[in-house]
């Protein structure tokens, strides 16, 4: 799509004055919007607030809105979504999440019957803030400064005092500013990324807070929190569910047989009641011998997960499912 030289000349003046990073790339930020499905007109209304974003997402609905996901989790599926898709069922009741993390497979489907099941405490008040209050979000977020003293004082905080909006714009704050921008805890439950040095982090992006905001609204996901078996008990015929256990806090490390066996005899039920499920995991030789009665496919992925002591590689990454899909 080309865009015309008002418009970027325009987003230049109006970022500079308001002190935004846009100002400094200009291009690369109107490439950023359009490449998410969002006019020059809706960038423009939406900037000047004059939007009711409700009703001009409700005429782009046919094309949905290309939301993305505003951080990056424990193991972000930047990586590996663009191999997941092509295995996707052409069709399905609803869509299930038991793990999810930074949304990634959840905001490319978009499908109308969803539901998330988040785990960790602080990612469940990061959906319900965005979805419930996306503007004092919004608000809350502005408040915070990209210093590295503030950033510590902010990380190592005590948040039993703070209000849902708060904590909620906190940790979109730590994740954007942090070291490579992934989100971790340690295994006291705590956010212990060092400190970024960005020049510029963008951590109060209002197009895709309010984007998310209105999916989440408008097709009514349900947001919940519940052990994995409980949750895929619930699970109808006819649904797909998409399973990612090492976005779990607690499943950071390759399963053990007891865990991987557990898993299967859970996606053993969900496969004789009907329901169609893809698992996406990181390889190894146990969980492929116990799922070797699915279909199981090796995937390399490029990581671009930086470290101090490696550089970014390739790794195997696996996709197990019980349906057949005719993959070009």
């Amino acid at each position: 799509m080309q865009t015309n030289r008002w418009f970027l000349d325009h987003l230049f003046v109006l970022s500079a004055a308001k002190g935004d990073e846009t100002a400094l790339a200009p291009q690369k930020y109107v490439q950023c919007v359009l490449g998410r499905g969002i006019t020059m007109s809706f960038a423009l209304e939406l900037e000047h607030e004059n939007l009711n974003l409700e009703d001009k997402i409700s005429t782009m609905r046919e094309n949905k809105i290309n939301i993305s996901p505003i951080f990056k989790w424990i193991r972000y599926e930047k990586h590996i979504i663009e191999e997941i898709k092509k295995h996707v069922p052409k069709s399905f009741s609803s869509y299930w999440e038991p793990y999810t993390g930074g949304g990634a497979l959840l905001f490319d489907i978009q499908h109308k019957r969803s539901v998330i099941n988040v785990c960790d405490e602080e990612l469940y008040n990061i959906y319900r803030v965005i979805r419930d209050d996306v503007n004092a979000l919004i608000e809350e977020l502005k408040k915070h400064k990209n210093e590295k003293e503030y950033y510590y004082e902010l990380r190592d905080m005590d948040t039993a005092g703070m209000s849902s909006v708060e904590n909620a714009a906190r940790n979109i704050y730590l994740n954007k500013t942090c070291f490579n921008g992934f989100f971790r805890k340690s295994e006291s439950g705590q956010f212990d990324v060092p400190f970024g040095s960005y020049k510029n982090p963008r951590f109060t992006n209002k197009i895709i807070l309010k984007g998310i905001s209105a999916y989440l609204k408008e097709q009514d996901v349900k947001l919940i929190s519940r052990k994995f078996e409980s949750f895929a008990e619930s699970i109808p015929k006819d649904s797909f569910i998409y399973i990612a256990p090492e976005n779990n806090f607690r499943s950071q490390k390759c399963y053990d047989f007891n865990g991987c066996a557990r898993l299967k005899n859970i996606c053993d039920r969900l496969d004789a009641k009907g329901v169609k499920f893809l698992i996406s995991h990181s390889y190894n030789d146990q969980i492929c011998d116990i799922f070797n009665s699915y279909e199981i496919i090796k995937v390399k992925v490029n990581r671009n997960i930086s470290s101090v002591n490696f550089k970014n590689d390739e790794s195997k990454e696996i996709i197990i499912k019980n349906y057949a899909t005719n993959v070009t």
